[in-house]
């Protein structure tokens, strides 16, 4: 229906294969399974001790595991059907999806067979063990429940996370229904199924033999070891095997991340160290009893990658200096006593020799800043990086924080940036809805760079040099004329290859002119103000486009679509790449000029009817009008971001001129869409190690209306009915006989 009337309709986010399959169908089967096979076995073999028919079975030529080997083989042949039947949902949906993923289809069906085949094992060595068929039911039902949260019991202890995080049956399909099949899994549930047909076999031949205790214990323990010897050397990291059948490769890390760890020197071993403080925000999300899922959850698809990782952990308690905040809540309490406190609310009081002290902790370094959340150091070649947990729903970081974090650890020096200070620039340190504290170096937000690998500070021209192995610097809005001595500092360093950013605002267009001419630039940020009058947004709320082919001319990977659709010509949508300034100028450029190949990357659009408005524009009042008798411009386009590269010697340095100081501001700052794609094509396009998504073209339906409705009158009356009196027919025959 959206198809048919929407014209604009461009498919359904996420993918219909995972959204109607992974997250609804199959979900509710796997609920099902639980409640069905503990009472389909539960009388399978009690039935016959029951009706005695068991001594007849002993006295025929079978052998017992000839028995038991039928029954469980019939079971099995009805989980089939069962997986047929659901079978018949992904036939349905690999018509009635265009260019269905069968990657979230087919591995489920497995994954259901499978989990029915350990369900029936396990229901049929209750079954064995008692003459009540509802005893035999509840046992299945408990040890079931059991297998599924054994892996939340006893996990601050190491021996006791280790093996029952390898018993647990949790998350062993959920894998599968993603599309991922991995070794450790197939072997865990063919490890279910042989040990307990084994116990069943033991129990049946106990019901014909007599044997001493001992020899009993020791056939339960030859067949016990062994198999969970086995299924625990399953998960080492060393020997596990990964099949991802997802088009898109979903659950494995981009190549981009692939060839960044392979790259790492295999000599040298990768050390992950989890730095835990006991007083952070999130402390239970990193600590002792939740490991496994910081291995498992978050390290897991990199170990895939490299098996050698070796992880190491830090437990410890401390406070920044200054901070009273704990002293005022435990009044006359020391450090050490309020850590005892808090390990005793959360009942791992026992724990308290894992953490260590204050001076402890600030030996290995100095990580005051970092108390806030728990995070992790990389370790490789000598070198070192800091990956950080944040404080939203997601918690651990994503791949490109990783990514850019391990490829810090290949380059000789870290990307270092400094901001300018001294004449009322923006300042990186400060919290103000002005100031460029979120998006430099705020280690709660994603999007920041100290959080992409790079090193990020300030400096004062008029008193410091610029040290080596800067690679960007940055001059946001001064407020004051800048020095001639500071001027001619920045132009050395660009002389000598240095990448400068510079932002401007309006007002102040003439503190940044003298240095866009000491730079040759050719550049002029324009007097006056851009105004955009519309009905909804205050007059200097403008909103101009962010060129789409110019943006992926200097940094194509995060914006794949765009690429995708300039290489087909085909239309480029423009949400995201309309990118509201607040207070912008505007600048013009004389490539005659100019010692640099200039680029328009942001321009204000004809159809919006912005001016360049003169003089002083009050904003709360009637709104501005144009006036070209004060000196009002208007043109189709008004250039907002420009950037400039040149060869200096064997390397290319490059400016970026932005006439909107704000858009790194706290308050407006939106990174993904201009200043990311800027700073990393600065860093000649290796920081931050960008990550996107691939497109997924499984978005629409094959249906109309009227197919939809006779789908729905097949699968709710049409097929169960034929299933109903195939039931009955065979019934009646089977009576017959």
């Amino acid at each position: 229906m959206l198809i048919e009337n929407d014209s604009s309709f461009s498919g359904f986010h996420g993918g219909l294969s995972k959204s109607i399959f992974t997250e609804s169908i199959y979900p509710r089967v796997f609920q099902h399974l639980y409640l069905f096979f503990p009472l389909l076995t539960m009388a399978i073999i009690s039935k016959e001790k029951v009706a005695g028919t068991i001594r007849l079975l002993h006295s025929s030529p079978l052998k017992m595991r000839d028995v038991l080997l039928g029954k469980y083989l019939s079971l099995l042949v009805f989980a089939l059907i069962l997986v047929i039947i659901v079978g018949v949902f992904v036939v349905y949906g690999t018509f009635s999806i265009s260019n269905v993923d069968w990657g979230y289809l087919v591995p489920s069906l497995l994954a259901m067979f499978l989990m029915s085949a350990c369900y029936i094992a396990i229901g049929m060595y209750f079954s064995s063990l008692t003459v009540y068929p509802v005893i035999s039911a509840l046992a299945t039902f408990l040890t079931l429940f059991i297998l599924g949260n054994i892996s939340s019991l006893w996990q601050q202890y190491d021996f006791f996370r280790e093996f029952t995080f390898f018993l647990s049956i949790a998350g062993r399909a959920e894998k599968m229904i993603l599309g991922l099949i991995t070794s450790y899994d197939l072997v865990y549930y063919l490890s279910i199924c042989i040990l307990f047909l084994l116990l069943t076999w033991l129990r049946m031949q106990r019901s014909i033999e007599s044997k001493p205790w001992s020899v009993t214990l020791l056939r339960h323990l030859v067949v016990i070891i062994p198999i969970l010897f086995a299924g625990y050397l399953s998960m080492k990291p060393s020997i596990r095997y990964y099949i991802d059948v997802t088009t898109n490769k979903d659950n494995t890390i981009k190549a981009k991340s692939q060839q960044i760890i392979s790259d790492l020197p295999k000599e040298k071993p990768l050390k992950a160290t989890l730095y835990v403080n006991l007083f952070s925000r999130y402390y239970d999300r990193a600590s002792p009893a939740n490991r496994n899922e910081y291995v498992w959850g978050f390290w897991e698809k990199y170990v895939r990658f490299r098996p050698d990782i070796k992880f190491d952990y830090v437990y410890y308690y401390d406070v920044k200096d200054g901070d009273s905040t704990l002293f005022k809540n435990y009044k006359g309490k020391s450090l050490e006593e309020i850590a005892l406190l808090q390990l005793e609310g959360r009942g791992n009081k026992s724990d308290f020799d894992r953490f260590i002290s204050p001076d402890s902790i600030r030996k290995l370094g100095d990580y005051q800043d970092e108390y806030a959340m728990p995070f992790m150091t990389l370790e490789s070649t000598g070198k070192s990086a800091i990956i950080r947990t944040f404080p939203d729903d997601t918690y651990w970081p994503d791949e490109m924080h990783v990514s850019s974090a391990l490829r810090r650890l290949q380059q000789e020096h870290a990307p270092k940036l400094l901001f300018t200070t001294g004449n009322l620039e923006r300042n990186i340190y400060k919290l103000g809805e002005r100031e460029y504290y979120k998006h430099t170096i705020d280690r709660l937000f994603r999007l920041s760079l100290i959080n992409f690998a790079y090193d990020v500070d300030s400096i004062n021209l008029d008193t410091q040099e610029i040290p080596e192995g800067i690679k960007i610097l940055a001059v946001a809005d001064p407020k004051t004329e800048l020095s001639s001595s500071k001027i001619a500092k920045i132009k050395k360093f660009a002389d000598k290859g240095g990448n400068v950013a510079l932002f401007g605002e309006p007002d102040k267009q003439m503190i940044l002119n003298p240095l866009l001419d000491s730079l040759y630039t050719g550049v002029t940020l324009l007097p006056g103000r851009l105004i955009e009058v519309t009905y909804d947004e205050m007059p200097d709320h403008v909103i101009p486009l962010n060129i789409p082919s110019e943006l992926v001319a200097i940094v194509p990977e995060p914006f794949p679509s765009i690429v995708e659709a300039i290489q087909k010509k085909t239309k480029i949508d423009s949400a995201g790449l309309y990118r509201k300034v607040v207070g912008a100028t505007a600048m013009n450029y004389d490539q005659d000029n100019s010692e640099y190949a200039i680029r328009t990357l942001s321009q204000t659009q004809a159809n919006r009817n912005t001016f360049l408005k003169r003089g002083i524009v009050v904003l709360d009042s009637l709104p501005p009008l144009f006036e070209p008798d004060r000196g009002d411009i208007k043109q189709p386009n008004f250039d907002v971001w420009l950037t400039l590269s040149k060869k200096v010697d064997d390397k290319t340095q490059r400016v970026s001129i932005h006439g909107d100081a704000d858009v790194g501001s706290t308050l407006r700052v939106n990174p993904i869409w201009d200043l990311l794609p800027m700073y990393s094509w600065m860093t000649d396009n290796l920081f931050p190690v960008f990550i996107t998504k691939d497109k997924r073209n499984d978005i629409f339906l094959n249906l109309t209306a009227t197919t939809a409705g006779i789908q729905k009158i097949v699968m709710l009356y049409i097929l169960p009915g034929l299933l109903l009196l195939f039931s009955i027919v065979f019934l009646i025959r089977r009576n017959r006989q």
